[in-house]
């Protein structure tokens, strides 16, 4: 059986690098995501692509379900 590792929680609003290419994929309602250019509104099944680097930030707009991917470098 493989070992789990544990990342430490990161308080609200303190930024992190996760240092990978990131997909979000909206399950259900609605979010507002702001990359270095725009906002975008990101409904239920509904993906986006941020390249790694990419400064972003993520609103609720309702509530909102979201899975998201990181490629690892």
């Amino acid at each position: 059986m493989g070992s789990w590792s544990s990342i430490a929680h990161t308080p609200s609003s303190e930024t992190i690098d996760v240092g990978g290419e990131i997909v979000v994929q909206c399950l259900e309602g609605q979010v507002a995501i702001t990359d270095s250019t725009q906002t975008q509104k990101l409904h239920a099944r509904e993906w986006l692509y941020l390249p790694a680097g990419e400064p972003h930030s993520v609103k609720s707009v309702e509530p909102a379900s979201l899975l998201l991917s990181i490629q690892a470098p």
